[in-house]
């Protein structure tokens, strides 16, 4: 790394014990960033529903106790009346019921499926966010650095350009075009101040914080090499976006199967042991055992349209599946590619914020000496301000660019 990029990275204040590092901002977010959190909790909610979905398949077992008491008018019964004791354990297995366990069995694994590629999306899009918010912050302290040191330039070149006034080697014009640049200078110092506020928000919000108003940062987002080689179809299956689509797809087909219940009988075992009597606990014992069938006959067509409606569904969820994966394709397509031009961006930045640091030494003593004018002179150092904004600016791209590749592929830092 050259001079200037070295004395670049060193313009923000010295780290205090408040500055958060890379590794600080990382755990902090995995533990406790509500949208993950939140994400977690669906998660397991969609698993106890899958878990649950199998309970068509046992039996369904219920106890009670019942207490009656009745009477009747003299004539009748001479006035009397009676307790009624009951207790009874009733047992009911389904033994068929037109593949509609099934089914519900199929739909809550697709969305359980579905909340899993669902989590995975929240935590690449967090790992997203972290790098960009903490590379924001970088940025933001790195940009309010640099435009002090531009205020001072400012200061400097304009009392240059007053001396060479006052003796009468400049002109007016020159003055006031130093001064306008000076103001200038200032509204960028002003500028920068508030987007490191701004930057703070983003990355307290990220983090689960509520403070963020003495929040900085320490050390950089670890990088790594664009990929030589990869699989785009490979990857294009793997996002949880494609996984969603299948999911979707595979719950479409169950509500197919669902639908087409409808036109089958059920079949049900029941049984029932239990004791009745005129005291507490009944002593007299009674019990039954039966079979119940129910034979669908006509259901006013909406066993029939709810069927053809499943099935519209279904075709609808599979060709929604493949233009998905179709278009991720595309997106990983376009991601690497800013990934790619980010990384090389950043390197002709660097080249150019060294040589331009290099003439504006060397403009800043020809002017001096009257060997520049001041046009020429203005426009080196203009440059040189350029280049030192372009050059940090493409260090925040460079980590944003590459944490928009992994975002696509639905990978990230956060596991």
């Amino acid at each position: 790394m050259n001079k200037f990029v070295i004395a670049l990275f060193f313009l923000a204040p010295a780290a205090h014990a408040a500055d958060l590092s890379w590794e600080e901002c990382l755990k902090e977010a995995r533990e406790n960033n509500p949208e993950l959190r939140a994400a977690s909790r669906n998660y397991e909610a969609a698993e106890f529903d899958e878990r649950g979905a199998h309970s068509g398949f046992f039996p369904a077992l219920n106890g009670g106790l019942t207490y009656t008491r009745a009477g009747a008018s003299a004539a009748n019964a001479g006035g009397t009346t009676q307790n009624a004791y009951g207790a009874q354990l009733n047992a009911t297995q389904n033994i068929f019921n037109g593949l509609a366990d099934q089914g519900r069995v199929r739909q809550a694994k697709a969305a359980y499926e579905r909340s899993g590629a669902s989590l995975d999306q929240v935590k690449a899009d967090l790992s997203y966010e972290l790098k960009a918010a903490f590379a924001g912050v970088v940025y933001a302290q790195d940009y309010r650095a640099l435009a002090d040191q531009i205020v001072k330039r400012r200061e400097d070149n304009l009392s240059l350009v007053g001396l060479r006034f006052d003796n009468g080697s400049e002109n007016k014009g020159s003055v006031l075009l130093s001064k306008a640049n000076l103001e200038q200078a200032k509204l960028e110092a002003l500028l920068a101040k508030n987007a490191l506020g701004v930057a703070r928000t983003e990355l307290a919000r990220v983090l689960g914080r509520d403070e963020f108003a003495n929040l900085s940062v320490k050390g950089s987002v670890p990088l790594s090499a664009p990929e030589k080689n990869f699989n785009l179809r490979s990857l294009s299956s793997a996002t949880p976006t494609t996984r969603t689509s299948e999911a979707n797809e595979k719950s479409a087909d169950a509500g197919v199967t669902l639908a087409q219940s409808g036109f089958f009988p059920t079949l049900n075992l029941t049984g029932s042991t239990g004791r009745n009597g005129l005291t507490f606990f009944p002593e007299d014992d009674r019990w039954s055992v039966g079979l119940s069938l129910n034979v669908p006959i006509f259901s006013g067509g909406s066993t029939y349209y709810a069927s053809k409606a499943a099935n519209r569904q279904a075709e609808a969820a599979t060709l929604t599946k493949e233009n998905t994966y179709r278009d991720e394709m595309r997106k990983l397509t376009q991601a690497f590619a800013t990934y790619e031009q980010a990384v090389q961006r950043l390197e002709v930045d660097k080249a150019f914020a060294e040589a331009s640091s290099v003439r504006a030494t060397i403009g800043r003593a020809r002017y001096n000496n009257g060997l520049l004018t001041f046009e020429n002179w203005d426009v080196i150092e203009s440059d040189l301000i350029n280049r030192q904004k372009s050059l940090i600016q493409s260090q925040r791209d460079r980590v944003t660019s590459e944490a928009a590749w992994e975002q696509a592929k639905g990978t990230g830092v956060i596991q």
